[in-house]
């Protein structure tokens, strides 16, 4: 007897059906994760650039990294004059000003050499921030790829910012339009034309590349470069990483006056060289003879006076003590007493001759708050000069009255 098997093509189809379609189901698969990952690590970069300019605006610092900036700018006895044992705090003290040679005291400038201090300080404080906003992403701290940015600041190298080709790179630039010099153009630039995007400081000579956070007033920018790695098979081999720069801009806040005047403007771009031209040849016409006419008599007219209008003296305002006015109530500045003064009259000089500051009467009575609510008398604070613009008008034998 003879048996016939029919074999049914059912399962064969649906196994040829699976194979076709498990490579796009994979790769839809893969590109869903893909697409996650990156919109992932696009907001921590975002989140990374908020948290930098944030720390920036304010004026903070980590006073962890003012060794550094005193060693950096050569003020390691300035910072810790004073102090036992010996302690950074990036705060210079006026004592230590005093205490140099009289040919060196007046070239001394006690807040000037603070804010030197806290300004570099500031920067690898900001960087700190901003890293620490960038949770998330898959960040590599080594110097082969992200750098050595405390060594860049002390360096200018440009070396020393990584290797930005690498997967899981991470760089943070601060840069800002402060004017130390006040004539109206910004010290510091952004340089697109480098990767990552750097800072300039164009007042120096020749341009070196700074980072800055900006004073009071000014505006900062942090710009993040983070190259995410891309893991999709095949993809990767062809687009290996993805570069996501982020920024945010923010206005500095009043961390070391009472008082600020207007808002910074835009931080310039470092100009680019522009190409000499070249000298192109250029075909000159040969002039043709024109016959000259014979010139004809014509009468000259006689010129008719014109009135001429008498200038009205204008009328010089009278100098007045109400043109000096303050712009803000007396506040203390570290070891300063600071009143702001304008002069309103826009014709006449003021000169400061004299200021007369009285602490222990108050009107109708005497002894005063200062007085009666300090005991005993703050002897290490008393009043030993007095300053106008920046230059020194009056010395004083120390007084706390």
């Amino acid at each position: 007897m003879n048996h016939s098997r029919t074999h049914s093509p059912t399962k064969a189809q649906a196994m040829l059906e699976f194979a076709l379609a498990l490579p796009v189901l994979l790769l839809l698969l893969f590109g869903i994760i893909e697409f996650g990952r990156l919109v992932q690590a696009w907001l921590a970069v975002q989140n990374s650039a908020r948290f930098g300019v944030r720390y920036a605006i304010t004026g903070e610092l980590d006073p962890g990294y003012c060794e550094l900036a005193a060693s950096t700018l050569g003020y390691e006895e300035a910072d810790t004059f004073g102090t036992s044992p010996a302690a950074y705090d990036c705060k210079v003290q006026r004592a230590y000003c005093q205490s140099l040679p009289e040919d060196e005291q007046e070239d001394c400038d006690a807040s000037q050499l603070t804010s030197e201090l806290e300004d570099w300080a500031r920067l690898p404080s900001i960087r700190e921030s901003a890293r620490a906003g960038v949770a998330g992403a898959s960040v590599i701290d080594d110097y082969s790829v992200s750098g050595d940015y405390l060594t860049y600041l002390i360096s200018h190298d440009l070396l020393h910012l990584g290797n930005p080709a690498l997967n899981s790179y991470y760089h943070v630039t601060i840069c800002s339009n402060r004017d130390g010099d006040g004539n109206g153009v910004s010290d510091f630039g952004r340089d697109v034309s480098t990767e990552p995007e750097t800072c300039v400081d164009m007042a120096a000579s020749p341009d070196v590349y700074m980072d800055d956070a900006g004073g009071p007033g000014d505006r900062v920018r942090v710009t993040v470069t983070y190259m995410h790695p891309m893991i999709l098979p095949l993809i990767n081999n062809i687009w290996p990483q993805v570069p996501l720069v982020a920024w945010r801009e923010g206005i500095v806040e009043k961390f070391r006056v009472s008082r600020i005047s207007g808002v910074g403007g835009v931080i310039p771009d470092v100009p680019t060289p522009t190409p000499l031209p070249t000298n192109t040849a250029t075909a000159t016409p040969v002039p043709t003879d024109t016959p000259t006419p014979i010139p004809t008599d014509t009468p000259t007219p006689t010129d008719t006076p014109t009135p001429t209008n008498t200038a009205t003296p204008t009328a010089t305002p009278t100098p007045s003590c109400d043109d000096l006015q303050t712009d803000s109530p007396l506040y203390f500045s570290d070891d300063d007493i600071r009143i702001p003064l304008t002069n309103l009259s826009g014709v006449w000089p003021i000169t400061i001759n004299q200021i007369s500051t009285l602490w222990d009467e108050l009107e109708g009575q005497t002894g005063g708050p200062w007085h009666d609510e300090v005991d005993p008398l703050p002897v290490a604070q008393y009043f030993d000069l007095y300053t106008w613009r920046g230059s020194t008008i009056l010395n004083v034998s120390p007084n706390v009255y």
